[in-house]
């Protein structure tokens, strides 16, 4: 079995293709009532941007308390905190392929 070496461009894009997949099927089996249409309407929890981005929930807080880092994100009802699909995609467009070769982001 060989191997297939991937430049950094292009590992981040097939990341972002499969991603995209893994939410469509997802919003495809939705059963909790939400009207979300696709992957890039999905309002994501911390812990499912923490394990897109490689990093703790705590940072995602922390960079919460800092304007400017992380992800966009919006507070729902007062105190849910949401991650709009699109956001995370463009933070890690901005961020470039080497943000996701760091081990954590701690």
């Amino acid at each position: 079995m060989s191997s297939v070496v991937l430049s950094d461009d292009e590992f981040f894009e097939r990341l972002k293709q499969l991603l995209l997949d893994v939410l469509k099927q997802q919003c495809q089996s939705c059963s909790w009532g939400e009207s979300v249409t696709t992957p890039e309407d999905r309002l994501l929890t911390e812990v499912e941007v923490s394990k897109m981005l490689r990093c703790s929930v705590r940072c995602l807080q922390t960079w919460r308390q800092k304007p400017g880092q992380g992800p966009a994100w919006k507070k729902l009802n007062g105190r849910l905190v949401r991650y709009p699909y699109s956001d995370v995609i463009k933070f890690l467009d901005e961020s470039g392929p080497g943000f996701l070769s760091h081990p954590s982001h701690d």
